[in-house]
């Protein structure tokens, strides 16, 4: 079974306000978006992203994928 790790980026007013290292199994990935292996954790990834910026203030949360991640 296959492990995806990626990092949880949390800003608000424009500061990092949390940072997490995380990781989801391949099958919850399959669960979630329907399609298991990379391109399911990408897509899933690009689902979660969220991000709004008013002003010159950015808030949100980022999920950064790092595919040279240490096994």
């Amino acid at each position: 079974m296959t492990t995806h790790h990626y990092n949880r980026w949390t800003f608000k007013a424009s500061r990092l306000a949390h940072m997490e290292t995380c990781k989801i199994e391949d099958a919850d990935v399959f669960h979630r978006v329907g399609v298991s292996g990379e391109l399911g954790f990408l897509r899933l990834l690009s689902n979660w992203n969220r991000v709004s910026a008013r002003g010159f203030e950015t808030t949100g949360i980022l999920y950064i994928y790092h595919p040279e991640y240490p096994k």
